[in-house]
């Protein structure tokens, strides 16, 4: 072994992707995505209803979840920019409220758990831990709240997002640059990489039951929220280009949100994997 390759070895991406790959972290990525996809549907549907009857007197607000929504599930939200999206967010009646909301709630439970299910399972796997870390009752309830709590967190940077774009956009026409595209983008890194960072940090703590303290996971949570911000900016660039023959746009869209889940999948667990190893070092 050259010396080049032993200190490459011994850098912390490396040993990450290593623990992944020991831990089988592509075949546990592929079955958190399988649950992922088709709680999918059902989820978006129940915000929809939740956030369409609540917000029905602020489409502006409605409008900035969409866009957010198309940043965490790029493409999937039919608007103005994603014209195939699968499906569009629109104020529902009251009667759309209870018959949409009962079945789609109740789906979701049922696939939501089954997600977070894996999701915990595949962390601790990581982890290099055995069981799922606590009794049925309560793994069912770390469940629920933490996929509540997602849907928040997800609500949260579209209201947090629109409001930094909105500032970025004054003090540019302040400083006399107009239009620049890029102060967007860093205003919306700016507001999502914190966000995701808890997003993942929530996962990693929170929904895998493991016992160790906040700080010891930030280093890896930090990891999958930078990484997930890098991936939303990609979606954002290739999305049109896949979605740009209508023919096969609706079917690309689908396809193209496997493989996005596929990612997220194997972003969260090699953050776990970054976290494990950190615990491994602080604790010798």
């Amino acid at each position: 072994m050259t010396p080049q390759l032993a200190r490459l070895r011994g850098t912390r991406p490396w040993r990450a992707w290593k623990r992944y790959g020991d831990a089988r972290g592509n075949i546990l990525a592929a079955g958190v995505s399988f649950f992922a996809f088709f709680s999918v549907f059902p989820a978006v549907a129940l915000a929809f209803t939740v956030f369409g009857f609540v917000l029905r007197s602020h489409p502006e607000l409605l409008s900035s979840i969409a866009e957010q929504l198309n940043q965490y599930l790029p493409g999937f939200v039919k608007d103005a920019q994603h014209p195939a999206g699968v499906i569009e967010m629109q104020a529902p009646g009251a009667s759309a409220l209870t018959l949409a909301g009962v079945i789609s709630f109740v789906t979701l439970v049922l696939a939501g758990l089954g997600w977070m299910g894996a999701v915990r399972d595949a962390i601790r796997a990581v982890f290099g831990l055995q069981g799922s870390g606590g009794s049925l009752v309560t793994n069912k309830l770390r469940d629920l709240g933490v996929l509540s709590a997602l849907g928040l967190g997800i609500a949260l940077s579209a209201v947090l997002t629109g409001v930094a774009g909105t500032a970025a956009g004054w003090i540019a026409e302040r400083i006399g640059m107009p239009g620049q595209g890029w102060v967007l983008t860093l205003a919306g890194l700016a507001v999502s990489i914190p966000v995701d960072t808890g997003l993942i940090l929530l996962l990693l703590r929170v929904l895998s039951g493991v016992s160790v303290s906040w700080r010891e996971l930030l280093g890896g949570a930090l990891v999958g929220g930078v990484g997930l911000s890098i991936l939303k900016l990609s979606a954002a660039v290739l999305l049109p280009r896949l979605t740009a023959n209508p023919l096969f746009a609706s079917f690309a869209v689908v396809v193209g949100l496997l493989i996005w889940l596929n990612l997220i999948a194997r972003l969260t667990l090699v953050s776990a994997a970054w976290a494990a190893n950190d615990i491994d070092e602080i604790r010798g």
